[in-house]
């Protein structure tokens, strides 16, 4: 589902369908918690009487497969995302094991009455084959609301018959699968040709799917998006016919104002009431269970079992999830199975998504969920707060986070290792429910950086210390919203915490990670006594700003061999550590070595990078840093040595071998960019493009240029460091200084 595919009244997801066969009706819906283990032990339905008390499930929708239908065929992993079964993995381990799987008719089948695409089709028999063997079974979802393309089924475009013949095809290659757990039609019908479009092309699907598999459970929504609220008033006579009596009639529902599932705010929504009566009705956490109890009752008065295929909610508002809390609890007592909108990779950052976050968290609508599933409960404890504060003022507010449902109050305690600060309050608890924040603020005994942390009587596994720096360096006057990395053989950005770098020992290949000591020097003591007198070579050199963009083995694909043949990375890549580079300074030696780091630069107005460099020639600077996807940056490229971007005047780096200096660019779209060796300008042209335009890439290669062949740097480099802004002069002069002062290079 997305924001374009949604209409006024209902919610319009566009997701991908999912195949699953093997599986009858009674197998599905009598399996309590929901595993395919239990599922694939249920047996043929032969008659309604003989069938098993519906039993409720909670399941989820993982979407990808049926995104961007702008992009038609589309290409996999760049139009339309496809799903993993490390996600299969993540819903399995918390209890989800019923999975609704949207897909796309025409990725599917590209023309009608042809043979169903062997690649998009492989890539639903990958996600169905590794659920059957893993405790997992999927309902394989036709997602494209009643049409194909742009034509709907019952138009002289699209008969009946043709979707008939997808259904053949479909239950064919499915049918007795362990990993399917039923055939879902076709997701949200609606503004069909006829009165009898629907329930025509829905009846014939039936019997296509029965002529080969007789068994296997089938999904049939409503018209009108299958909306549960107008069930009875528009699919009140849908009555289709089963020979192999297990067929599962599926509603949706949202809680938004018009249950379309777009507007995420709870006190605009209850403002504005619910909008499916005339006048608005009010809107309360009961709406799921208001709008749904006439979709239950019209089940149970006509024998039929039920689903809600789709049911969503916003993760902005404790409200919202009490809603599907009341939802949830109501379903389980009528026997109605629910399959969560949506995981996906294409919902991390959705306000609905249950995927999991970047930082490994679970969304908050999953503890939810969790209560449900009988998962066990999640152990593990976050915290987030601020980096930076000064020596005896409170800090702004830390946050410990608890994503799960606890049936007990937990009581937390925060920690600076005895660094002798304050708290305020000492003790953290979070009531019994779902999820659980708490926050305290910290008062620093003196300048320093502190680490701080979280320890529990509950169970759980405490987070790993954040840093809070009262210190002042380089980064202190900066937001840390515009630092890209710090990646640098000494630390700089005091709040850091982590280690420096993971080395490998080119002795025996052995690997180990070294930290920062309390003078923010690379722990070369340690160093020494583990490599003695082996070569070492870093593997990682680690961000140390907030964003963690951590340089390592490469990554991006690259054509750097003769004939630009694409060369995998090796251990030849790591460049060397050497540790009297620069005064006392450790640093990293390139000669044709290279790595990746996590740099996003797409869409930025503004730029501004440093290195602290000394390449052995002036054309060996050719290239230190590099972005490259349609639109490139170089810092800095070419034998005469300059600063290059798409669109924009090459310019001057003024580089000089003969001794270590600090080299700046800065770029502002639609206004100037410059260059800078040791806080002098050396060049300045008018910027002429307004923002950076990359493709999708993410990364910077460093040492290396990865589309040309034996374009590299050669030289060491002591620190990088990219901002994602045009910094103002204030911002330059402060980190020319910091510069200077860490490394006694004279600016």
């Amino acid at each position: 589902m997305t924001a374009h595919d949604r209409t006024l009244a209902t919610h319009n997801s566009d997701p991908s369908a999912t195949h699953a066969a093997g599986l009858t009706r009674r197998g599905l819906l009598a399996a309590s918690g929901a595993t395919a283990a239990a599922l694939a032990l249920g047996g043929t339905l032969a008659t309604r009487a003989s069938a098993a008390t519906p039993a409720f499930y909670a399941g989820a929708n993982l979407s990808g497969l049926e995104v961007n239908t702008s992009a038609i065929p589309g290409v996999a992993r760049t139009d339309y995302a496809v799903p993993t079964t490390t996600e299969l993995d993540y819903l399995r381990a918390h209890g989800i094991g019923v999975i609704r799987l949207p897909f796309n008719w025409q990725r599917m089948q590209p023309t009608l009455g042809s043979d169903l695409d062997p690649t998009y089709l492989g890539f639903v028999n990958t996600l169905v084959d590794y659920a059957g063997a893993h405790s997992q079974a999927l309902i394989l979802d036709v997602h494209t609301f009643g049409s194909y393309g742009s034509d709907k089924i019952g138009s002289d475009a699209v008969t009946t018959a043709d979707f008939a013949d997808l259904w053949t095809k479909l239950a064919t290659e499915f049918a007795g699968r362990r990993g399917v757990a039923g055939y879902d039609l076709m997701n949200e019908p609606n503004a069909m040709p006829t009165a009898t479009a629907w329930p025509d092309a829905a009846q014939a699907a039936v019997d296509a799917i029965r002529a080969v598999d007789k068994h296997t459970a089938i999904f049939c929504e409503g018209d009108n998006w299958s909306s549960a609220a107008s069930w009875q008033s528009v699919n009140g006579d849908l009555d289709i016919t089963d020979p192999g009596n297990n067929l599962i009639y599926s509603a949706h529902v949202y809680f938004d104002r018009d249950s379309s599932g777009t507007h995420f705010d709870w006190a605009t929504e209850v403002a504005a009431g619910d909008t499916l009566h005339s006048p608005p009705a009010a809107l309360t956490t009961d709406i799921g269970v208001q709008r749904i109890t006439g979709f239950a009752d019209w089940c149970a008065q006509n024998g039929h079992y039920g689903h809600i295929g789709e049911i969503g909610t916003a993760n902005t508002d404790p409200n919202w999830l009490t809603a599907l809390d009341k939802t949830l609890a109501f379903c389980q007592t009528k026997g109605i199975g629910v399959t969560y909108w949506a995981a996906g990779a294409w919902f991390r950052n959705y306000p609905m998504g249950i995927e999991q976050q970047a930082d490994g968290r679970d969304t908050v609508q999953m503890a939810v969920l969790e209560k449900y599933t009988a998962a066990a409960a999640p152990k593990q404890l976050y915290l987030s707060g601020p980096q930076r504060g000064s020596a005896g003022e409170a800090s702004a507010a830390f946050t410990a986070d608890y994503r799960g449902y606890h049936t007990a109050a937990l009581t937390v305690v925060p920690t600076d290792s005895g660094a002798g600060g304050t708290f305020s309050p000492a003790t953290l608890s979070m009531p019994a429910g779902f999820n659980g924040l708490a926050t305290f603020t910290y008062k620093a005994a003196g300048a320093s950086t502190y680490d701080i942390g979280l320890t529990n009587s509950s169970g759980l596994t405490n987070p790993a210390p954040v840093g809070y720096s009262t210190r002042t360096d380089p980064y202190s006057a900066l937001d840390p919203a515009t630092v890209l990395n710090v990646l640098a053989t000494q630390r700089l950005y005091s709040p850091y915490v982590g280690d420096a770098v993971t080395l490998r020992r080119a002795s025996d290949g052995a690997t180990k990670s070294f930290g920062f000591t309390a003078a923010d020097a690379l722990d070369t003591a340690a160093v020494t006594a583990w490599a003695g007198v082996s070569t070492v070579n870093v593997v990682t050199l680690y961000d140390q700003g907030p964003k963690a963009g951590h340089a390592g083995v490469i990554v991006t694909s690259n054509h750097e061999g003769s004939g630009n043949t694409q060369l995998p990375s090796s251990t030849a890549d790591y460049p060397q550590l050497v540790l009297e580079g620069l005064g006392s300074a450790p640093v990293l030696r390139f000669n044709k070595n290279r790595m990746d780091a996590v740099s996003p630069i797409d869409g930025l107005t503004g730029f501004t990078c440093f290195t602290v460099a000394k390449p052995t020639t002036k054309s060996s600077m050719n290239r230190l840093l590099s972005w490259h996807l349609t639109q490139y940056l170089l810092m800095t490229g070419g034998a005469a040595g300059t600063f290059q971007m798409t669109g924009e005047p090459d310019l001057d780096m003024g580089i000089d071998p003969s001794a270590w200096h600090i080299y700046a660019v800065r770029w502002s779209g639609g206004g100037t960019l410059a260059t800078y060796v040791d806080g002098v300008q050396v060049a300045t042209a008018t910027a002429q493009t307004s923002k950076i335009t990359f493709q999708y890439d993410n990364h910077v290669n460093i040492g290396y240029f990865r589309w040309y062949p034996n374009v590299y740097y050669a030289g060491d480099v002591w620190g990088m460091f990219p901002f994602s802004a045009a910094l103002t002069d204030a911002q330059m002069s402060g980190m020319w200084t910091g510069l200077s002062n860490a490394t006694g290079i004279t600016v």
